[in-house]
């Protein structure tokens, strides 16, 4: 079997010849080929990251339902915190955006839980007063008002 040589290139030239073909790689225009199949790899890794998060999402539903009475609490303390942080915080404008950034990314979130359990418990409190008046016997007013 042949014996091959090998070259030993100093590891600044390795490096060099490397940034150079980089350079060279991302100086070319991009084909629309090039461009579908990008759009194809940051998909795929959307939907992957999507997949990750659904499944830590059934992970909480697993442990159970947070609370309503937690939630309360939790927005009381964010808007004590918020209320606070704006009244001492010498940057105001820098708080401000803080607060809108959390509000929008992490509280609206459960904002949106508690009002569907608002409006599911007012929905269970009607039909609950329409079952019992269905239950017990009319009056007459009641008689008069449905015919």
């Amino acid at each position: 079997m042949p014996q091959r040589e090998t070259l030993l290139i100093p590891v600044s030239v390795r490096c060099t010849l490397r940034v150079e073909e980089l350079v060279e790689e991302h100086s070319k225009d991009l084909t629309a080929e090039d461009l579908e199949e990008l759009k194809k790899q940051l998909n795929q890794e959307r939907d992957k990251e999507d997949k990750e998060c659904s499944s830590e999402e059934e992970d909480n539903n697993k442990k159970g339902r947070m609370p309503t009475g937690d939630i309360k609490k939790m927005l009381h303390y964010w808007e004590e915190f918020q209320s606070l942080a704006v009244k001492w915080h010498p940057n105001k404008a820098e708080m401000n955006r803080f607060c809108a950034l959390v509000e929008d990314k992490c509280l609206n979130h459960f904002k949106n839980i508690l009002k569907k359990r608002e409006v599911q418990s007012t929905l269970d409190r009607f039909l609950t007063s329409l079952l019992a008046k269905r239950r017990r016997p009319a009056t007459e007013e009641e008689e008069t008002y449905l015919e």
